[in-house]
């Protein structure tokens, strides 16, 4: 039996072959890259499997992919480069200032990216019923600024 396309995926299926068509690159040597097969990215590109956290990360990084673009399809589609820190120009533990430093770290290493998506994920969990009053205020404002 077929599988049902999702829409959300369908689009998102659009969006990686625009991407792929900007880097001129085959879905094959796509797939290699991002460490999945090309069956499995076919399928997403069909809307038909929904890819995990590690798929948009691969391409987040490999391909300097706008993740908002990736996930909504706003923003542009590469990211800025921002100037790279080493780790001679900023010392471990000073507070992150923007977005671009913490996707920094994120980046270049695993140890905080799975350990931010260990607090993220029960953040989320201990706070859900707040975090859902959150976006349900900041959506009906964003809907008052657009009338």
């Amino acid at each position: 039996m077929a599988r049902e396309t999702i829409p959300e995926i369908v689009e998102l299926g659009n969006r990686l072959k625009d991407l792929r068509k900007a880097l001129h690159i085959s879905q094959k040597d796509f797939a290699a890259s991002i460490d999945v097969s090309a069956s499995f990215l076919s399928e997403v590109e069909a809307g038909k499997t929904k890819p995990g956290f590690d798929f948009f990360y691969n391409i987040s990084k490999n391909f300097n992919v706008n993740m908002a673009f990736l996930l909504h399809g706003t923003g542009t589609m590469f990211r800025e480069k921002p100037r790279e820190p080493s780790l001679g120009d900023k010392k471990i533990g000073e507070q992150i200032e923007t977005p671009e430093e913490l996707m920094w770290y994120i980046e270049n290493s695993r140890l905080f990216m799975h350990t931010m998506l260990g607090f993220a994920t029960k953040f989320l969990y201990d706070n859900e019923n707040i975090i859902k009053k959150d976006i349900q205020l900041t959506q009906s404002g964003k809907e008052k600024k657009d009338e």
